[in-house]
């Protein structure tokens, strides 16, 4: 065993060769801060990168999704989903919608949820009588200004009802807590994710909710237990409900093991998603909900690649993503969240040519992206495509300035 001479000894050797260096480091922020404040908004991300790619792999990812395609579940479709005529359950999504990401997938399928939430309170309320129908009349009121706190509790007395009923009435127990949850998403994601559990628990089969508790998780940081739900989603294999919840099992689980750090794990993960992906292909090929799954999952293997130094590779699977979106974005020029796809596909390309070089095709992909987001940006004012457009717009600047 050393004696502590020794490490005393050692010790102080250590600190005489660290404290200069501690100096230098310090010297140098105070003499370059000013010049970094003063670079593009480009130059400044390839030096962060550059930087994340020193400390850590993971910072390296979260640089390359910058402007990364919207996470799944689902087809984004755009805008607020139609009520179907109901205006009491249109006024409520509006109001819902206010309260949401700007990620256009994710707040798609959200806002879905939340539609079949709402439509299942009108329905509830048609069917009801007397006190009740009272009751169900004022929530659904409540709801279309915005207090979603009473179409909760209502849905919480359903789900109660139905447990009681016994093991025939689970899955419809289940339902009500998924109803419950989609309406909590928009205020407390804890909240949601204690309901979406309670869902899994009496309907282990029930994709939908069994996808929502890991994403719940992962929105909460707490990976460990998105990894675990994700994988016990993914162990549930064709028992699951609906097969995309399937895939987008293997979607999280890829995201989970990424926030790790693991990215070999993760790189299977997101290859098992493009495997389901192109079998339910084979089975449905015109099918745009497996085709757009099938274009995020290029794009997650290609954030991999990336991040393990892989970069031609990375660009193959960037390509293939990309040339997926466009043929989704130029099928429906009205889905706006398909032009967002398409969008950041450009961007997310452009980058990664950058760091290898080719600025000239870089430069060519940033004013499509820029082509595509401007007239959104212009026509709407939305947070998410002005935000893209700055970004074009920089990218583009930080190229012709050279």
């Amino acid at each position: 065993m050393p004696s502590v001479g020794w490490l005393a000894d050692t010790w102080s050797a250590l600190t005489d060769h660290v404290s200069p260096i501690w100096q230098a480091c310090s010297d140098f922020v105070a003499r370059w801060w000013g010049e970094f404040a003063g670079l593009s908004p480009l130059q400044k991300t390839l030096a962060i990168a550059t930087l994340a790619g020193l400390v850590g792999v993971p910072s390296a990812v979260a640089f390359f999704r910058r402007r990364p395609l919207p996470s799944p579940p689902g087809p984004p479709t755009g805008p607020t989903p139609d009520s179907g005529g109901d205006p009491l359950v249109q006024r409520a999504l509006d109001h819902y919608a206010t309260k949401l990401e700007d990620d256009l997938a994710r707040r798609d399928e959200e806002l879905r949820a939340a539609k079949a939430a709402l439509e299942a309170l009108a329905r509830e309320r048609k069917d009801a009588t007397g006190e009740r129908a009272e009751r169900l009349a004022e929530a659904q009121a409540l709801a279309a200004e915005g207090d979603f706190a009473k179409a909760e509790a209502i849905f919480e007395e359903i789900a109660r009802a139905h447990e009681e009923a016994g093991r025939a009435d689970l899955k419809s127990a289940a339902a009500a807590l998924k109803h419950k949850a989609a309406l909590a998403l928009g205020r407390s994601v804890e909240a949601a994710l204690h309901a979406y559990a309670r869902a899994a628990e009496l309907d282990p089969d029930d994709g939908e909710a069994a996808y929502w508790v890991g994403r719940s998780n992962m929105d909460m940081g707490r990976t460990a237990a998105a990894a675990a739900a994700f994988e016990a989603l993914a162990a549930r294999g064709n028992r699951v409900s609906e097969p995309r919840w399937l895939t987008w099992g293997h979607f999280g689980l890829g995201d989970a093991r990424t926030a790790q750090g693991n990215l070999d794990a993760a790189g299977a993960a997101y290859r098992r998603a493009q495997e389901l992906c192109e079998r339910g292909l084979e089975a449905d090929p015109s099918n745009a909900e497996w085709q757009r799954d099938l274009s995020v999952s290029h794009n997650r293997v290609g954030d991999v690649l990336v991040a393990q130094g892989k970069l031609a590779d990375a660009l193959a699977a960037y390509t293939a993503s990309r040339a997926i979106a466009e043929r989704l974005a130029t099928s429906a020029p009205g889905n706006a969240g398909w032009q967002a796809d398409l969008a950041a596909s450009h961007g997310k390309m452009g980058q990664l040519l950058v760091r290898m070089g080719r600025n000239d095709e870089a430069l060519a992909l940033f004013k499509k992206g820029r082509a595509i987001v401007a007239p959104l940006a212009e026509r709407s004012g939305h947070a998410l495509w002005m935000r893209y457009l700055r970004g074009f717009e920089a990218d583009i600047a930080a190229i012709e300035g050279r």
